[in-house]
Protein backbone atom coordinates (compact mmCIF):
# COMPACT_ATOMS: atom_id res chain seq x y z
CA UNK A 1 0.00 0.00 0.00
CA UNK A 2 2.68 2.31 0.76
CA UNK A 3 4.32 1.82 -2.61
CA UNK A 4 1.66 2.87 -4.07
CA UNK A 5 -0.82 -0.10 -4.87
CA UNK A 6 -4.37 0.82 -5.69
CA UNK A 7 -6.79 0.57 -3.07
CA UNK A 8 -9.42 -1.60 -5.39
CA UNK A 9 -7.04 -3.40 -8.22
CA UNK A 10 -9.59 -5.88 -9.76
CA UNK A 11 -9.09 -9.42 -10.79
CA UNK A 12 -6.08 -10.41 -8.86
CA UNK A 13 -6.26 -14.27 -9.82
CA UNK A 14 -5.16 -15.98 -13.01
CA UNK A 15 -7.34 -17.37 -15.77
CA UNK A 16 -7.65 -21.27 -16.53
CA UNK A 17 -9.67 -22.10 -19.31
CA UNK A 18 -10.21 -25.79 -19.96
CA UNK A 19 -11.43 -27.32 -22.94
CA UNK A 20 -12.66 -30.65 -22.22
CA UNK A 21 -13.99 -31.36 -25.91
CA UNK A 22 -13.90 -29.48 -28.97
CA UNK A 23 -16.49 -28.40 -31.06
CA UNK A 24 -14.95 -30.92 -33.74
CA UNK A 25 -14.41 -34.07 -31.34
CA UNK A 26 -16.97 -36.52 -30.78
CA UNK A 27 -18.30 -37.46 -26.84
CA UNK A 28 -15.95 -40.75 -27.62
CA UNK A 29 -13.09 -39.14 -28.73
CA UNK A 30 -12.56 -36.45 -25.89
CA UNK A 31 -14.52 -39.32 -22.69
CA UNK A 32 -10.71 -38.98 -21.07
CA UNK A 33 -10.46 -35.56 -20.98
CA UNK A 34 -14.52 -35.06 -19.36
CA UNK A 35 -13.28 -37.45 -17.09
CA UNK A 36 -10.71 -34.99 -15.59
CA UNK A 37 -13.37 -32.34 -14.79
CA UNK A 38 -13.72 -34.28 -11.22
CA UNK A 39 -10.04 -34.18 -10.47
CA UNK A 40 -10.07 -33.16 -6.67
CA UNK A 41 -7.91 -29.26 -6.62
CA UNK A 42 -8.03 -28.82 -10.10
CA UNK A 43 -10.66 -26.13 -9.89
CA UNK A 44 -10.71 -23.74 -7.02
CA UNK A 45 -11.74 -20.32 -7.98
CA UNK A 46 -14.67 -19.42 -10.30
CA UNK A 47 -14.47 -16.05 -11.66
CA UNK A 48 -17.87 -16.48 -13.43
CA UNK A 49 -17.90 -13.39 -15.49
CA UNK A 50 -14.97 -13.76 -17.73
CA UNK A 51 -15.67 -17.38 -17.97
CA UNK A 52 -18.83 -16.76 -19.52
CA UNK A 53 -17.31 -14.50 -21.53
CA UNK A 54 -14.41 -16.40 -22.90
CA UNK A 55 -16.98 -19.08 -23.29
CA UNK A 56 -19.45 -16.91 -25.45
CA UNK A 57 -16.21 -15.81 -27.65
CA UNK A 58 -16.05 -19.47 -28.73
CA UNK A 59 -19.10 -20.31 -29.18
CA UNK A 60 -20.09 -16.83 -31.13
CA UNK A 61 -17.30 -18.04 -33.63
CA UNK A 62 -18.53 -21.77 -34.44
CA UNK A 63 -20.99 -21.64 -37.18
CA UNK A 64 -23.81 -23.91 -35.74
CA UNK A 65 -27.70 -22.41 -36.10
CA UNK A 66 -28.40 -22.66 -32.51
CA UNK A 67 -25.91 -21.75 -29.74
CA UNK A 68 -26.87 -23.48 -26.07
CA UNK A 69 -23.96 -22.28 -23.30
CA UNK A 70 -25.34 -24.30 -20.25
CA UNK A 71 -23.36 -22.90 -17.06
CA UNK A 72 -23.17 -25.72 -14.09
CA UNK A 73 -22.50 -23.35 -10.95
CA UNK A 74 -22.12 -24.00 -7.52
CA UNK A 75 -23.69 -20.81 -6.66
CA UNK A 76 -21.55 -17.72 -7.05
CA UNK A 77 -18.71 -16.00 -8.45
CA UNK A 78 -15.32 -16.73 -5.98
CA UNK A 79 -11.89 -15.53 -5.68
CA UNK A 80 -10.32 -15.03 -2.48
CA UNK A 81 -7.49 -13.05 -3.41
CA UNK A 82 -9.70 -10.85 -5.58
CA UNK A 83 -12.60 -10.60 -3.04
CA UNK A 84 -10.08 -9.93 -0.15
CA UNK A 85 -9.04 -6.36 -2.23
CA UNK A 86 -11.96 -5.33 -3.24
CA UNK A 87 -15.52 -5.13 -2.40
CA UNK A 88 -17.92 -7.77 -1.89
CA UNK A 89 -19.72 -7.57 -4.71
CA UNK A 90 -17.25 -7.28 -7.25
CA UNK A 91 -17.66 -11.02 -8.90
CA UNK A 92 -20.74 -10.59 -8.40
CA UNK A 93 -21.81 -7.54 -10.39
CA UNK A 94 -19.28 -8.86 -13.33
CA UNK A 95 -21.06 -12.05 -13.82
CA UNK A 96 -24.59 -9.90 -13.52
CA UNK A 97 -23.46 -7.71 -16.24
CA UNK A 98 -22.30 -10.51 -18.36
CA UNK A 99 -25.48 -12.67 -18.13
CA UNK A 100 -27.51 -9.76 -18.51
CA UNK A 101 -25.15 -8.93 -22.03
CA UNK A 102 -25.43 -12.35 -23.31
CA UNK A 103 -28.99 -12.90 -22.88
CA UNK A 104 -29.84 -9.69 -24.29
CA UNK A 105 -28.05 -10.94 -27.33
CA UNK A 106 -29.68 -13.51 -30.22
CA UNK A 107 -26.86 -15.76 -31.25
CA UNK A 108 -26.68 -18.01 -28.07
CA UNK A 109 -28.86 -18.62 -25.29
CA UNK A 110 -27.55 -19.28 -22.14
CA UNK A 111 -28.98 -21.43 -18.96
CA UNK A 112 -27.90 -21.62 -15.94
CA UNK A 113 -27.46 -25.12 -13.86
CA UNK A 114 -27.29 -24.74 -10.20
CA UNK A 115 -25.05 -27.52 -8.71
CA UNK A 116 -25.91 -27.87 -5.10
CA UNK A 117 -27.24 -24.49 -4.80
CA UNK A 118 -30.04 -22.29 -6.33
CA UNK A 119 -28.70 -20.12 -9.01
CA UNK A 120 -32.03 -18.27 -10.20
CA UNK A 121 -30.56 -14.78 -8.69
CA UNK A 122 -27.84 -14.87 -11.41
CA UNK A 123 -29.70 -16.96 -14.51
CA UNK A 124 -33.11 -15.84 -13.61
CA UNK A 125 -36.44 -18.52 -12.75
CA UNK A 126 -36.60 -21.58 -13.60
CA UNK A 127 -32.68 -23.21 -13.08
CA UNK A 128 -32.77 -26.32 -12.34
CA UNK A 129 -30.46 -27.87 -9.01
CA UNK A 130 -28.74 -30.55 -9.25
CA UNK A 131 -27.60 -33.27 -6.69
CA UNK A 132 -23.21 -33.07 -6.88
CA UNK A 133 -23.19 -36.79 -6.10
CA UNK A 134 -25.79 -37.91 -8.80
CA UNK A 135 -25.05 -35.38 -11.43
CA UNK A 136 -25.38 -37.55 -14.68
CA UNK A 137 -29.02 -38.35 -15.43
CA UNK A 138 -30.55 -35.15 -14.55
CA UNK A 139 -27.71 -33.16 -16.19
CA UNK A 140 -28.44 -35.78 -19.34
CA UNK A 141 -32.05 -34.67 -18.93
CA UNK A 142 -31.33 -31.21 -18.14
CA UNK A 143 -29.23 -30.46 -21.37
CA UNK A 144 -32.17 -32.48 -23.50
CA UNK A 145 -35.06 -29.99 -22.01
CA UNK A 146 -32.52 -27.30 -22.84
CA UNK A 147 -32.31 -28.69 -26.47
CA UNK A 148 -35.77 -29.72 -27.44
CA UNK A 149 -36.85 -25.98 -25.91
CA UNK A 150 -38.64 -27.31 -23.14
CA UNK A 151 -36.60 -25.35 -20.61
CA UNK A 152 -39.45 -24.57 -18.17
CA UNK A 153 -39.07 -28.57 -17.29
CA UNK A 154 -35.90 -28.29 -15.97
CA UNK A 155 -37.22 -26.21 -12.97
CA UNK A 156 -38.82 -29.08 -11.73
CA UNK A 157 -35.02 -31.14 -11.54
CA UNK A 158 -34.00 -30.15 -7.97
CA UNK A 159 -32.09 -31.71 -5.32
CA UNK A 160 -34.29 -34.95 -3.85
CA UNK A 161 -35.14 -34.64 -0.07
CA UNK A 162 -33.12 -35.97 2.67
CA UNK A 163 -34.22 -39.13 4.35
CA UNK A 164 -36.66 -38.81 7.10
CA UNK A 165 -34.20 -40.46 9.46
CA UNK A 166 -31.77 -37.75 9.27
CA UNK A 167 -34.39 -34.94 9.30
CA UNK A 168 -35.36 -36.73 12.93
CA UNK A 169 -31.60 -36.86 13.91
CA UNK A 170 -31.45 -33.18 13.09
CA UNK A 171 -28.66 -34.03 10.55
CA UNK A 172 -29.65 -32.31 7.98
CA UNK A 173 -28.29 -29.03 7.01
CA UNK A 174 -29.79 -24.85 7.12
CA UNK A 175 -29.93 -25.77 3.04
CA UNK A 176 -32.05 -28.93 3.30
CA UNK A 177 -34.08 -27.67 5.56
CA UNK A 178 -35.18 -24.31 3.34
CA UNK A 179 -35.71 -27.36 0.60
CA UNK A 180 -38.28 -29.40 3.08
CA UNK A 181 -40.04 -25.94 3.82
CA UNK A 182 -40.36 -25.59 -0.21
CA UNK A 183 -38.11 -22.86 -0.56
CA UNK A 184 -35.20 -22.93 -3.27
CA UNK A 185 -31.60 -21.66 -2.58
CA UNK A 186 -29.48 -21.31 0.66
CA UNK A 187 -30.75 -19.82 3.47
CA UNK A 188 -29.21 -16.05 4.63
Amino acid sequence: MTDGKPARPGRLNDLRHIVYKSFEETSQEADINLSVMLREGLLKENIDGEALLWAYSRLSTHSAERKLLVVLSDGAPVDDSTLSVNTGKFLDGHARAVISWIKHRADVELYGVGIDRDVSNFYGAGCPVLDGHRIGPNLLRTVTLAISDNWSEAATIVLPLPPPSLIKAKKVSRRSECLLKGQRGVPP
